[in-house]
């Protein structure tokens, strides 16, 4: 959702990493053994990336569940605060009617229980969104640093597919053979321009929402810290 407000650079973004961002002439280089180990391996660190999505579902559920649990099994003591906060929700929070017992209790948990949940999917989106990015892009780095060690050997080959006859008397100074040279090395270069400009598109995407993000858990914890200070006073 916070990527999402400039629906035509995303959806530009995500039609690319869809199918092959390098074309290359002499083939679809992404079939080559090296490539695909190259997937493969990225693959598996996707996977272990996930622990992090997994990490946040636990520790928004150990935000309700902790607090709730505990108050049940020792005791909650006072009931409200003299400003009228009910202590006995997982999140201490007030309400302009009682909340301890019956439905207001149950309708006050539920409301706290899908609060969190809002945020962890917001928060899961956003991870997952980046994730299968950043590897898609990492993927496309490494497959454009092979493209360019190949380069001699892929341009030799495509030489030879097309003269054969003079694969015996073979030199680089042919002009034939720099001008396939020179064609496939052109498509590394397209390759890498197409990179830069999704990795400028993406920057462009998530610095507003970031910004807002920071802004807003400073404010967040800004107020925070002003209640804790305010409530030593009292003290």
């Amino acid at each position: 959702m916070s990527v999402n407000w400039n629906r035509k650079l995303n959806s530009l973004n995500h039609t690319r990493i869809a199918f092959d961002v390098g074309k290359y002439k002499d083939g679809r280089i992404y079939s080559h053994k090296a490539c695909i180990r190259m997937e493969k391996e990225l693959q598996k660190e996707t996977i272990l990336y996930l622990c992090i999505p997994l990490l946040i579902i636990i520790l928004g559920g150990a935000i309700l569940i902790v607090p709730y649990g505990s108050k049940l099994v020792r005791g909650y003591g006072m009931m409200y605060t003299a400003c009228g906060v009910d202590l006995f929700l997982p999140i201490p929070l007030y309400h302009p009617f009682p909340t301890h017992e019956g439905i207001h209790h149950f309708l006050a948990l539920i409301s706290q229980v899908l609060l969190v949940f809002c945020l962890m999917n917001g928060i899961i989106a956003g991870v997952l969104n980046f994730l299968q990015y950043s590897q898609r892009v990492k993927l496309e780095y490494r497959v454009l640093s092979y493209s360019l060690d190949t380069l001699f050997a892929r341009s030799k080959r495509v030489y030879l597919r097309h003269y054969p006859d003079k694969k015996a008397n073979f030199t680089i100074r042919d002009p034939e053979f720099q001008h396939i040279l020179g064609s496939l090395l052109r498509d590394s270069i397209i390759h890498h321009q197409t990179l830069v400009d999704m990795m400028n598109n993406y920057h462009g995407l998530i610095t507003y929402p970031v910004a807002v993000g920071y802004m807003t858990g400073a404010g967040g914890i800004g107020l925070g810290l002003l209640s804790i200070l305010r409530a030593l006073q009292k003290r």
